[in-house]
This record gives structure tokens, sequence and C-alpha cells, in this order.
């Protein structure tokens, strides 16, 4: 018999577990949950002026309009209304030039603008629920710094 050969049980604790902990440490965002080819024409015909909702391509959409940083010039928080077993996809995007840029997305759980700010920016909250130890909801307080939005 090969003693080198480790039992199944014992190396698949503690690599589960230590997936776990790096899944729940931080919420899972997206780089492509919001295709910037998908939500660019549906912010260019549909700027609205209040919550509204909208059909794309691939479904539909709420768009909440914000001034995130205070110079009188709209930002959206756009919301996937095509939810999955782990939520729904939310975005923030902002016009940037010729057209929007994606800020920030989280691909499960929820998203929302607080109304602290940091370097002239709105603070957004990521919400995430947590399975360990138990089921909680654990808050993401994501920051301005100068350029993008960051963990804090």
């Amino acid at each position: 018999m090969n003693t080198n050969i480790v039992p199944f049980r014992q190396w698949v604790t503690p690599c589960v577990a230590g997936i776990g902990l790096l899944i729940l440490s931080a919420p899972l965002l997206a780089d492509e949950a919001y295709r910037i080819e998908e939500i660019s024409p549906i912010l260019k015909q549909h700027p609205c002026k209040k919550t509204c909702k909208v059909q794309g391509a691939s479904g539909e959409y709420t768009l909440s309009p914000i001034d995130l940083n205070g110079d009188g010039i709209v930002e959206y928080l756009v919301h996937n209304e095509a939810c999955g077993s782990g939520g729904c996809a939310d975005g923030l995007f902002m016009f940037v030039g010729n057209g929007w840029k994606k800020l920030l997305e989280v691909a499960v759980g929820g998203m929302e603008v607080a109304s602290t700010r940091t370097n002239g920016f709105a603070n957004v909250v990521i919400w995430q629920e947590s399975y360990e130890p138990q089921r909680h909801t654990v808050r993401h307080l994501y920051r301005w710094n100068g350029q993008r939005y960051v963990a804090k």
C-alpha cells in the first residue's frame, strides 16, 4: 500500500473551507455580467429622469438616475431584473467623453448609493449574503479613490 496517498476526506475539507473563506471575504464582482455594448444603447435611448424600467436585448433593467459627484450630470445605477439563484446583477455607469463607462458592478447581492462621499463621489454599498457560520448579510463599502471605486 502506498503511504504517500492522502485520503480524500483529509484534503477535501481544507480545500473547501479555504475556497469558502475566499469567496465570502468579498462580494462577487463581475467584469462581464453587464456588457457595455448592451447597456450603452439602453442608457442613450432611455435617459430616465426618475427610476424607470426598460427592455434590453437580454431582458428588463431598472435604471435609477443619480448624480454621484455633484456635477449635475446623471449617472445610473442599473439593476438587471433577470435574477438567478445568487441574486441580481447591479452596475454603476457614468458618461465619460463620448460614451458610457462601467464604474462598478456586482454579480451577486445588491448595490446602493450611500449618502456619504469620498473624494467628491458618493460611496457605494454592496450587500452580500453569507452563510458561514450562519446566514447573515455582509456590507461592503466602496469609496472613490480618484480613478475608480475600491473596497474599504
